[in-house]
């Protein structure tokens, strides 16, 4: 395993198995395996409905710190507005913090819930090979004792 930091890793939004592929292609959008080390990022349907509440465990005390700030700074104006404005504040960072919380969430349940990029199930077995002693053309069932019933 690399020896990069984890806090640098979570930072940099890489691969929690590798470290060093990239997580998000651009935007929002993902990945679905890592470059690097071929970690499987897209789980099963569902996922990531635990990093939509890590995303919001991460703005909720950046947006309370925004209202004191604002009712330092405007102590004029009514705590509603404060509210408001700290939420009209946080607005900006929000990709930010999806982002981070989707690496923190894969690298959660990377721990808890392995996957190596060979759990994909096996493909499956070929056909078994025909056996030669099997005539593929003589009749069968119903047809052959017909067949043997009018030549006795």
């Amino acid at each position: 395993m690399n020896k990069t930091g984890y806090i640098k890793t979570i930072a940099r939004q890489r691969c929690p198995k590798c470290r060093k592929g990239i997580v998000f292609r651009h935007g929002m959008e993902m990945n679905n395996r890592c470059p690097y080390c071929g970690a499987r990022f897209d789980r099963e349907p569902g996922f990531f409905t635990g990093a939509m509440y890590l995303g919001y465990v991460l703005a909720l005390p950046l947006g309370v710190f925004l209202m004191f700030v604002l009712m330092i700074v405007l102590p004029d104006i009514h705590p509603a507005i404060h509210g408001l404005l700290a939420m009209v504040g946080i607005l900006p960072i929000v990709p930010l913090t999806v982002r981070l919380s989707r690496v923190l969430w894969l690298d959660i349940g990377g721990h808890l819930s392995p996957q190596d990029p060979d759990d994909d199930p096996p493909p499956p077995p070929p056909p078994p090979a025909p056996d030669p002693s099997i005539n593929p053309t003589a009749p069968k069932g119903e047809e052959r004792e017909q067949r043997m019933t009018v030549s006795a």
